[in-house]
């Protein structure tokens, strides 16, 4: 079981190396897998800083780095680590997060309870330790039940990456990377989520894509996302979680319209 951790990083020249320590020892307990890093065209000093503190890694090719001329945001920079990857499995670290020293135990023991799903979400912790979201045991999620009910909070998303690859993201907006892991869930029945925590997720930062800022700089890519989200899985929502995505998707318009994200550029 070979794994490629794929970290996208933009303008994290003081952030990055906490998550690239952590893949590099996850890499070294699994044995025999790698690290992906992706820039996305960062205008600070990133790649020579990773050039020069892992210059080792690189040398004997444990790290890749893949530097984008042109900044495609999250989404995109995340597939393109996936096609430079050449592991079994695919592990979508945030550049901002770590993973846990028992995530090299924890994510090999779960995915080899069960061989069918393409697609495992593990837990999340926060700084403090506490379990991000309410407890829940192992479950299967099949297409609707992942569309309906969600993830029980911020999880990590470890995919298989030929199924990876066989849905593309590149083409979604910034941070709809749960596109992808929808398509996979349809096309090979469920995913399957642990109950066990595998990072550590760092909720600091006003550059977050989750921040409100960070939402609301980005409410056309907003727009775009659950205008596609509804096109492709509108028929397999409930109607109540159809309403709630409409009237989402009718908040963002409105607040595009009043031009609310120029106010915090």
């Amino acid at each position: 079981m070979r794994f490629s951790v794929v970290t996208a990083t933009f303008n994290r020249e003081k952030i990055v190396p906490r998550a690239i320590d952590s893949a590099l020892k996850f890499v070294s307990s699994v044995g025999d897998s790698e690290i992906v890093v992706v820039d996305d065209a960062s205008h600070d000093d990133s790649v020579n800083m990773i050039r020069t503190s892992y210059a080792t890694e690189l040398q004997s090719g444990v790290l890749k780095l893949i530097k984008r001329q042109i900044n495609g945001g999250s989404t995109a920079a995340k597939s393109d680590g996936a096609k430079n990857a050449s592991g079994d499995w695919i592990v979508f670290l945030d550049s901002d997060d770590e993973l846990l020293p028992e995530a090299a135990k924890v994510i090999p023991d779960f995915i080899a309870t069960d061989k069918n799903p393409k697609l495992f979400f593990f837990r999340v912790i926060d700084q403090n330790g506490r379990l991000v979201g309410p407890p829940r045991p192992p479950t299967k999620m099949p297409l609707r039940k992942l569309l309906n009910e969600g993830l029980p909070g911020e999880c990590l998303p470890v995919a298989n990456r030929i199924a990876f690859l066989e849905h593309p993201s590149e083409n979604d907006p910034m941070a709809y990377e749960m596109m992808a892991y929808l398509r996979i869930t349809r096309s090979h029945g469920y995913a399957l989520i642990s109950e066990l925590a595998a990072r550590r997720y760092h909720m600091d930062g006003s550059d977050r894509i989750t921040s409100r800022a960070g939402n609301l700089r980005r409410l056309r890519r907003h727009i775009t996302g659950f205008e596609r989200m509804f096109e492709e899985f509108g028929a397999v929502m409930t109607l109540r979680h159809r309403w709630r995505l409409l009237i989402r998707l009718w908040c963002y318009r409105a607040a595009a319209i009043c031009r609310f994200d120029s106010l915090i550029r």
